[in-house]
């Protein structure tokens, strides 16, 4: 018997939790999933999960969009004994700074995201959407979309809480979706797209373009980061150049022009490129929640029941050197520092010297 113990974030609506939800709705039958299981697996960022049962394969499941890894990231992650990424790109990544990193691809549910007969729109639809506006790119396929100045509409559908999103004055063909859907109408607003489009700044997979090309709908896309892995099903493959990422290192950048060019092409021929979407249907949907699932459970030891599941909790100290001596006050304790000379903090108090911009070096300690 398999047992394992798999967590991760209870809302689908947000990319982590589509990616919990996916595995947990397609957990191998060889796979008992248990609390008190010897092997667990972490489906959220590094340091969103603290406590541990004693003597427990750790394993994170995470990922991240640009060149340069979130710092939080880094000092965590030596928390687990095994970090696992849905793409080649992340594999790079967070090797540089774990020793045991392997590549689980996430999936789609094709019962779901499947073709499905509907009449034909009053007038073409392209559609685009995602958790953010700058990362999914939602800026670039706007811009593109007045380039390419066709008899057509545009759909976004931005999340609801992401930040960033312009106040705009939307010509009468652009369409702003900014309230939750429900699952009936996420599935609708695929199905009522022409040509899905995503030309993301970065992705640790890219659930949204997987789902609308097992919808059957023609989509154009980049080869960025996460996508790259499934982006030859896609009719329209375009091109990126390295640009800064508000989160550090860099992430890939789309030229509005290359890709208002491609709408053109959708717009005009659009039935041989819906034609070459249904040819590449049985090679999408090997992209399965069932075999992302098994690949997961392949990847991780055999876990048992633990027989003294006793929890335990994980913290990070850093050995802080300041630009200047300093004597301050943080969460009820003094704390002295003499420029130069390295002083053990815990991570919270770190944040806060971190903030104040006194912080010459500092390293991670995880006990």
């Amino acid at each position: 018997m398999n047992h394992q113990s798999w967590l991760g974030y209870p809302h689908p609506r947000y990319g982590y939790g589509a990616m919990f939800k996916g595995f947990m709705d397609h957990v191998p039958k060889d796979v008992t999933l248990h609390e008190h299981a010897s092997v667990m697996v972490n489906m959220m960022q590094p340091y969103q999960i603290k406590t541990f049962y004693k003597n427990q394969w750790r394993a994170c499941f995470t990922m991240w969009e640009s060149t340069q890894l979130n710092q939080r990231f880094i000092d965590w992650m030596n928390v687990y004994d095994q970090i696992i990424v849905p793409c080649d790109h992340n594999v790079e990544l967070f090797s540089r700074h774990h020793k045991n990193v392997h590549k689980v691809p996430l999936g789609v549910d094709t019962k779901i995201w499947k073709p499905k007969q509907r009449p034909a729109n009053p007038r073409f639809r392209f559609h685009a959407g995602g958790s953010q506006w700058l990362r999914k790119g939602l800026d670039i396929v706007l811009e593109a979309f007045k380039l390419a100045d066709i008899d057509a509409e545009l759909h976004l559908k931005p999340n609801p809480e992401a930040h960033g999103v312009p106040d705009l004055k939307l010509p009468n063909n652009v369409f702003m979706h900014r309230g939750w859907f429900t699952d009936q109408e996420t599935i609708g607003y695929f199905h009522q797209a022409d040509c899905y489009i995503a030309v993301t700044r970065g992705e640790g997979f890219g659930l949204m373009p997987l789902q609308a090309m097992a919808c059957g709908i023609p989509t154009i896309l980049n080869d960025s980061s996460g996508q790259k892995g499934f982006a030859h099903l896609a009719p329209f493959v375009l091109g990126h150049k390295p640009s800064p990422s508000i989160y550090g290192g860099d992430w890939d950048e789309t030229d509005p022009r290359e890709l208002a060019e491609a709408m053109r092409e959708m717009y005009a021929n659009h039935d041989t490129h819906l034609a070459w979407a249904k040819a590449k249907l049985p090679e999408v949907r090997k992209w399965s929640w069932t075999s992302a699932a098994r690949q997961l459970a392949d990847t991780l030891p055999a876990g048992t029941l633990l027989t003294d599941p006793t929890t335990e909790t994980a913290t990070l100290w850093h050995n802080v050197t300041l630009k200047r001596s300093l004597q301050c006050d943080i969460a009820g304790k003094t704390y002295r520092f003499v420029r130069g000379e390295p002083l053990r903090v815990p991570e919270g108090v770190l944040d806060v010297l971190l903030a104040s911009g006194y912080v010459d070096a500092y390293t991670v300690e995880v006990r």
